[in-house]
C-alpha cells in the first residue's frame, strides 16, 4: 500500500513537472511572458490529465491508447485554458504526446537491456509489483519537462517563432508529426505482445534503436524547419531592407533635385549651375558663357504685383531652357533677376543667333500675356586658359552694355 501511495506522488509529481515545462513553453511562444506562468497553467492540467492517466493505467489501455486519448486534452487546456492560438496549440499538443511517448519507450527499452526483462515488464500499472515498472514513466515525464524548458530559452524561443512564421515549414513540420506518431505507435506495438519476442535481445535493441532514430529523425526535421524559417526571415528582412534603400535613395533623389532646382523657375540652382558649366569646361573645347538678366522686374513687381513678377522669371526661364540642347546646355538661376547659360560646344556667332532667337521667342510669349519682358544678356567666347571669373566678368560686362541701351530706350521701366 505504501508503495502504491508513493508511486502515486511520483505520478502526481512528475506529470506536474511535464505540464509545467509545456505550459513555459506555450507561453513564451505565444506571449513571450516565460517567467510569468500562473501555477494554474500546470495544476488543473495535471489534475484533470492524471487521473485520465491512471483510468487508462487501470483498464489496461496501451501506451498509445493512453497518450492518444490525452491529446485532445491537452489541445483543449492549451487553446481555453492557457489561450494559446489554436494553430499553436495544436503542435504543441501533439509535440507534448511526441516528446512523452518516445522519452517513455527509449527508457523502456534501456532498462529492459540493462535490467535483462521482458519489454512487456515495464507497463505503466499502479498493481505491479515490480520496482522498476514505474521508472520508464517518471523517467519520460521528468525528460519532457528539461525538454520543455530548454525550448523556453530565449535564443530556442525567437528560433521557433520564426517557424511560426514560415507556412510551407510549418505543413512539412506537421507531416513529419504525423509519421513519428504512425512510427511510434508500431513501436508501442511492441509493449502489447507478452510473447517470447518481447525478451529477446535483438527486440530490445531493435526498440532502442528505433527509437533513437524516431526522435533523432524528428529533431533533425523540427531543426531544419526552424533554420529555413530563419533563412526565409532573413530573406524577407533582405527584402524589406532594400525596399527602404531604394525608398530612401528615392527621398535622397527628390531632395538633391529640391537642392539642384530652383523652386521657381525650375532651372539648376547657382551652385549646382557653376559645377555643371566648369565641368563641360574641362571636357569641351569650345564653350560660351550667357550672362542673361531681366528688364524691368522690379517695374512688374511695384505695378503689377509679385504675382505677375514670378510669371515673369517662369516664363523667361521656360524659354531660356527651349532654345538650350537638353544634357548638354546648361541653364541656372544665378540671382535674383539674373540667369546664367552656357552653350557647349558652340562658337560665339551661334551662341548669339541662338540669344537673338530667345528674344524673338520672349517677344512673342509677352503680346500673348500681356506682360511687359525683354531682356539683357551679354555672350562671350571662353578661351583656353581663361579662369571662369574672367569669361563671366566679360559677359557681365556685355550684358550691362545692352541694359544701358534699354534704359535709354524706356527710362521709366529699366532700372
Amino acid at each position: 500500500m505504501t508503495r502504491q501511495v508513493l508511486l502515486l506522488v511520483g505520478y502526481l509529481l512528475s506529470m506536474f513537472l511535464f505540464h509545467r515545462g509545456t505550459a513555459v513553453l506555450a507561453v513564451s511562444l505565444d506571449r513571450d511572458q516565460a517567467s510569468r506562468v500562473p501555477w494554474r497553467y500546470a495544476v488543473i492540467p495535471t489534475a484533470i490529465n492524471s487521473p485520465l492517466f491512471i483510468l487508462c493505467n487501470l483498464v489496461h489501455i496501451g501506451l498509445m491508447g493512453n497518450w492518444l486519448i490525452i491529446l485532445p486534452v491537452l489541445y483543449l487546456e492549451l487553446r481555453y485554458l492557457m489561450h494559446i492560438r489554436r494553430w499553436l496549440a495544436v503542435g504543441l499538443a501533439l509535440e507534448t504526446v511526441i516528446c512523452g511517448l518516445s522519452a517513455m519507450l527509449f527508457y523502456r527499452s534501456l532498462l529492459a537491456i540493462v535490467l535483462q526483462k521482458p519489454l512487456y515488464a515495464f507497463a505503466n500499472s499502479l498493481q505491479s509489483t515490480d520496482l522498476w515498472a514505474p521508472v520508464p514513466v517518471l523517467l519520460g515525464l521528468l525528460s519532457g519537462f528539461f525538454v520543455f524548458r530548454s525550448y523556453a530559452d530565449a535564443r530556442k524561443r525567437q528560433s521557433m517563432r520564426y517557424l511560426l512564421t514560415g507556412g510551407h515549414q510549418l505543413r512539412f513540420l506537421a507531416a513529419s508529426m504525423v509519421l513519428v506518431l504512425v512510427f511510434l505507435a508500431m513501436q508501442a506495438y511492441l509493449y502489447e505482445n507478452n510473447g517470447e519476442t518481447s525478451n529477446n535481445i535483438h527486440t530490445k535493441l531493435w526498440s532502442l534503436i528505433s527509437c533513437l532514430y524516431i526522435s533523432l529523425g524528428y529533431l533533425f526535421a523540427l531543426r531544419y524547419a526552424i533554420r529555413v524559417s530563419i533563412l526565409s526571415y532573413m530573406s524577407d528582412c533582405n527584402v524589406i531592407m532594400q525596399q527602404d534603400l531604394d525608398r530612401r535613395a528615392r527621398e535622397e533623389e527628390a531632395l538633391m533635385e529640391t537642392i539642384e532646382v530652383d523652386e521657381l523657375t525650375g532651372v539648376l540652382t547657382r551652385l549646382t549651375g557653376q559645377q555643371r558649366i566648369l565641368e563641360a569646361a574641362q571636357v569641351h573645347r569650345q564653350l560660351c558663357l550667357c550672362m542673361v538678366d531681366l528688364d524691368g522686374l522690379k517695374y512688374v513687381n511695384d505695378n503689377l504685383g509679385h504675382k505677375e513678377g514670378d510669371r515673369y522669371l517662369r516664363t523667361v526661364a521656360e524659354v531660356l531652357l527651349q532654345c538650350c540642347r537638353q544634357g548638354k546646355d546648361v541653364v541656372c538661376r544665378y540671382g535674383g533677376d539674373e540667369f546664367l547659360m552656357a552653350f557647349v560646344g558652340a562658337g560665339l556667332p551661334n551662341a548669339r543667333q541662338r540669344m537673338q532667337a530667345v528674344t524673338a521667342t520672349l517677344a512673342q510669349r509677352a503680346k500673348e500675356i500681356a506682360l511687359p519682358m525683354v531682356l539683357s544678356y551679354g555672350v562671350t567666347q571662353w578661351e583656353p586658359g581663361e579662369s571662369f571669373e574672367t569669361v563671366l566678368e566679360r559677359a557681365d560686362q556685355e550684358m550691362y552694355a545692352m541694359k544701358s541701351q534699354h534704359k535709354a530706350e524706356m527710362p521709366d521701366r529699366v532700372r
